[in-house]
């Protein structure tokens, strides 16, 4: 019998719980795989920064965000102790709106069987789920590159809807991206689907 800890919760086929240490090779290995699709549609690397560097400021940033609760960061962990990718909730904040950012990825070997679903739906679920088992949020944004194909589909089925002429511009990993926002609330989510 597997006990996991507060933090963790399983999926059908992994559990996503908070980075540690512990995972510092499988993370690296999985985003060494993944640099090139991670570079092209979420550049999680700073300019110069190495795959090992990568970890530890992504180990500091879901310490930070537990400790603050303005951010949840899981990695999805299959069984063998491969990590399957991230999910993410950041910039969380509660005013007169409850919201988040979120993104993921999915690791390259992985990719197209479903993974990417199964951990935002439950990144999905843990948001709109009332306090305290859930973050209690009205609604989460996702931004997402134009031509995404895939990403947009998914999203699609998960339940968000784009905002129509409306694109966000930010540098993530040094670059300039004008993205597409997507949202959903509780009263728009489709986890069935």
């Amino acid at each position: 019998m597997e006990v996991l800890g507060p933090d963790a919760e399983r999926t059908e086929r992994m559990v996503l719980r908070p980075l540690a240490e512990r995972d510092r090779s499988a993370f690296v290995e999985a985003v060494r795989a993944s640099r090139a699709m991670l570079d092209r549609w979420l550049p999680i690397h700073e300019p110069g920064e190495s795959d090992s560097e990568l970890f530890e400021r992504q180990l500091a940033l879901t310490r930070e965000g537990e400790r603050t609760g303005r951010a949840l960061r899981r990695v999805g962990v299959l069984a063998d102790g491969t990590i399957a990718g991230a999910w993410n909730l950041v910039r969380i904040e509660r005013g007169l709106e409850w919201e988040a950012d979120c993104n993921w990825w999915v690791a390259s070997g992985l990719a197209g069987k479903g993974l990417g679903g199964e951990g935002a739906r439950w990144l999905i679920a843990k948001s709109f789920a009332d306090l305290p088992a859930g973050l209690g949020l009205h609604q989460v944004v996702a931004a997402v590159s134009p031509d995404n194909a895939a990403s947009k589909a998914l999203l699609g089925k998960l339940g968000f809807a784009p905002k129509r002429g409306v694109r966000i511009s930010s540098t993530i990993g040094g670059r300039v991206a004008n993205d597409e926002v997507w949202t959903i609330t509780p009263e728009s989510i489709a986890l069935d689907r």
